[in-house]
């Protein structure tokens, strides 16, 4: 636990350390940390010495992380000293633990000096369709004008209590985090790479968390797991279309709210507070200081039900992207509709229209950006990364729906040195989780349309080779037996053997926050979620829950949390 008072203290102490570091004003700082309390407090501290912070997953593959610290041209990165191995980098790396003496010898009083409005807040890297993710520049006045809308618009006071569980890469950490410490409120922070089902079900029913933030793969199983709770008031959906049946159970005995926005317009521009159920998929309508357009290719404003791009303006559009004019200029346009110099409208590439009541409807997009469990996803940097293997010629990703959710699809036409286990092996160490695909297709050649194109449509309705890469074998125990018919289960895969890959038979990280849910509750074993990254096979699984029976049992979820004085 810590109080605002030493929040406080401590974020002022780190601020001075850091002027000390030859941090000022306008410098820009990478934060390579888990979600703790002390990385609110480095976040706080940046802020308070006028620098912008951009935050670093440390969960990333290292390729990712470097990427992001050079493309910064990082001059200090900050880090526990565990995580300082991961940084491959010509920049001096101050480890908070190993300073922990120096900083706190500090002044605790505020500093003097307060950012300006058009200063840099965050710089958050999101994914790229050239091969590498881009940094989103935000500016406190974007970041200013939106804590206080989320802050106005739930009514977030001290009496609330929000529960925060997004990783720091993902802006919707800000309306985690930051309407709760400007209004008092109290914030549980929940550490760890990734949390099931029932352990936020827990915080939820026994921690009195009035507002949650998350996305509707989330809430879906939310919905499922029947949660009772008298204090949760709002909650806040986002990341992804709101289908009604998510929230079935959950609504009206919780107000829900289904938010939109790009990272580049400053986490949300729309608000839809859902009356009935059929309504619960609209975006609805612009927040304070928000202007949005709905335009057709001449950016000339279409009719009322005319399908058109979605154009933001206003206050929360971000400053553009670090280090890449050209592609600023191409997204980022002027605001002819504005009578302010300077405006600009982002084009979000959202197919969106205007119903007759006011509200906005999202109809997909102008390209190939997708969203999987909330995520953006650009398939051209999955694809160019797969290029880069000597094993691949020429490869097209897909995103294609499932009975597990949306899935990422491969169609690659091989070299002769196709070896599927080293390309994986080679992904994982570029890219995220989240961006590997699931299944693979092997393909002759491309398929075209009478115009020279992909012929995308095709591909989708290609068969997949066998996801399976191992040779079959049985469940020898029944614990294995158990287990396989749990995997059959989430993965709607009928043979499934002991050394099959969860993850590379279409598994995830909402399926595996699920089969620790299912673990729990159908067979009363409870492993921490980022045990089924390390043991993904059922083999591997068995027998480290072998070993600890004859151990002391895992420890829960750790948790912090931010109190009123």
């Amino acid at each position: 636990h810590i109080t605002y008072k030493s929040l406080n203290e401590r974020a002022n102490q780190v601020a001075h350390f850091l002027q000390q570091q030859g941090v000022v004003a306008g410098s820009i700082v990478p934060v390579c940390m888990e979600c703790s309390v002390e990385m609110i407090i480095v976040f706080i501290a940046v802020l308070k010495v006028g620098a912008a912070y951009v935050p670093v997953d440390p969960q990333y593959p290292q390729e990712r992380i470097n990427f992001m610290l050079k493309d910064i041209d990082a001059k200090l990165v900050i880090c526990n000293t565990d995580l300082k191995g991961k940084l491959d980098i010509d920049a001096s790396i101050v480890s908070i633990d190993n300073s922990a003496d120096q900083i706190w010898k500090e002044s605790k009083e505020n500093l003097d000096f307060k950012p300006g409005y058009t200063d840099l807040a965050y710089v958050i890297y999101t994914s790229g369709s050239t091969g590498q993710p881009k940094g989103v520049m935000i500016e406190h006045k974007s970041l200013l004008n939106y804590v206080l809308t989320f802050k106005q618009y739930f009514s977030v006071s001290p009496s609330d209590t929000v529960l925060q569980q997004s990783s720091i890469s993902f802006d919707s950490m800000v309306e985690e985090l930051y309407p709760a410490l400007i209004s008092g409120a109290r914030v549980i922070l929940v550490k760890g790479r990734g949390k099931d089902i029932n352990a936020i079900k827990k915080f939820i029913e026994h921690d009195n968390v009035t507002l949650l933030s998350t996305t509707p793969t989330t809430l879906e199983w939310l919905n499922k797991a029947n949660i009772s709770s008298s204090s949760l008031r709002y909650i806040v959906s986002g990341g992804e279309v709101l289908s009604a049946e998510y929230i079935t159970n959950l609504y009206p005995k919780v107000q829900v709210v289904n938010s939109y926005g790009p990272t580049e317009a400053t986490v949300c521009v729309t608000y839809n507070e859902v009356k009935e159920l059929s309504s619960a998929h609209l975006l609805g309508s612009p927040l304070p200081n928000v202007r949005l357009y709905v335009l057709d290719s001449h950016q000339n404003l279409v009719p009322i039900g005319a399908l058109g791009e979605l154009y933001i303006g206003g206050v929360q559009v971000a400053r553009g992207y670090f280090n890449r004019p050209e592609l600023t200029a191409q997204k980022f346009v002027d605001d002819k509709f504005s009578t302010e110099h300077g405006d600009r409208l982002y084009r979000s590439g959202d197919l969106a229209r205007w119903r007759a009541d006011g509200t906005l409807e999202y109809l997909g997009r102008n390209d190939e950006q997708i969203k999987i469990r909330g995520i953006r996803i650009e398939l051209g940097e999955i694809e160019n990364a797969i290029r880069k293997s000597q094993f691949v010629e020429q490869v097209v990703v897909l995103a294609k729906d499932s009975p597990q959710g949306k899935r990422l699809v491969a169609y690659y036409i091989p070299t002769s040195t196709y070896d599927r286990e080293v390309l994986g092996n080679q992904l994982r160490l570029m890219l995220p989780e989240y961006m590997l695909p699931s299944s693979w297709v092997k393909i002759e050649s491309l398929p075209l349309t009478p115009n020279g194109k992909i012929n995308r449509r095709y591909l989708s309705t290609l068969e997949q080779e066998d996801i399976s890469q191992v040779a079959y074998i049985a469940p020898r125990n029944e614990l294995e037996q158990k287990l396989v018919l749990l995997w059959q289960e989430l993965l709607n895969t009928e043979r499934i053997g002991i050394n099959d890959n969860f993850f590379e038979l279409g598994g995830h990280s909402l399926l595996a926050m699920r089969l620790v849910s299912y673990m729990e509750s159908k067979l009363q074993i409870t492993v921490p979620i980022h045990i089924l990254f390390q043991f993904s096979s059922i083999s591997e699984l068995s027998k480290y829950l072998e070993v600890q029976k004859k151990v002391d049992p895992p420890q829960e979820t750790t948790t912090y949390k931010l109190i009123d004085i």
